[in-house]
């Protein structure tokens, strides 16, 4: 069976993106896992590793049942959320990134979920530093949901494609994981190339054997934003394996000119 593992901290994006894994695990028939990390908190007591375990043994307790209380309905809500197959809840403290990464290896999910604010836009809120670690070291797909995000049902993926790596790898690995929902994939690139720029705005091209479309604009952001505009997706997808990559997009000129809200989840593999 498939499995997911949603990272929640308990603030209103978390909640909204535990209410769209639920969607998202029985679209995918997949078993869910959600799992709560606290810091660990350093007693000004002198405790025995008995007494240790046991305040360690009753803070879980506490956490788990804030955890189902928060998955469960409003007795005034008239329609039941859906349900997975499974739904599992953990808890953990000590190191967030590091307690999440080994939860994903423990129950060898297919795909990690966390919740971002937008104070101003999914990119900025990338910038936070769960967000950032989970980006360079997770070895599964990371599915990043905006708080305004509601779930629908994903028929639809825009597939932004970095030009320089191999199109045709990248194209295979991204239809094996999207083949967990039917849906379409729309694969497409920004030319910032400032000579072809009076050229066609958008057009069709076949690249490494696949149908891809080519949009020219001044910065890959915009680009992106205009692409989703024209051809609107329940959900973007980009294929960052370099660190320098990750770097530009998230740290370099490119992300000072990100001038557009992203208003769908974001799926990094």
């Amino acid at each position: 069976m498939k499995r997911i593992l949603l990272a929640l901290d308990f603030t209103e994006a978390s909640k909204n993106a535990l209410t769209y894994s639920r969607y998202l695990a029985a679209q995918m028939q997949a078993a869910l896992h959600v799992l709560h990390v606290s810091h660990t908190v350093e007693s000004p007591m002198i405790l025995s590793e008995t007494m240790r375990e046991q305040v360690l043994k009753v803070n879980e307790e506490m956490l788990k049942d804030k955890l189902l209380r928060m998955a469960t309905p409003y007795p005034n809500k008239t329609e039941e959320p859906v349900k997975p197959l499974v739904i599992e809840y953990h808890v953990g403290t000590g190191d967030i990134t590091g307690s999440i990464l080994a939860k994903a290896q423990e129950v060898q999910a297919s795909l990690l979920v966390i919740g971002v604010r937008k104070k101003h836009n999914i990119w900025e809120q990338m910038l936070g530093s769960t967000s950032t670690l989970l980006l360079k070291k997770s070895e599964i797909p990371l599915l990043l949901i905006p708080e305004s995000v509601s779930y629908k049902s994903i028929h639809r993926a825009a597939l932004a494609l970095d030009p320089e790596l191999d199109i045709a790898r990248v194209m295979l690995m991204a239809n094996a994981l999207l083949a967990e929902w039917p849906l379409t994939v729309l694969p497409f690139f920004v030319n910032t190339r400032p000579e072809e720029q009076d050229l066609f705005k958008e057009e069709q091209q076949q690249v490494s054997g696949h149908q891809v479309t080519i949009v020219r604009d001044s910065t890959v952001a915009t680009g992106i934003h205009y692409f989703l505009e024209k051809h609107p997706c329940e959900i973007l997808a980009l294929h960052l394996p370099r660190r320098a990559f990750i770097d530009q997009l998230l740290h370099g000129k490119l992300s000072r000119h990100l001038a557009f809200h992203l208003d769908i989840p974001l799926l990094v593999f």
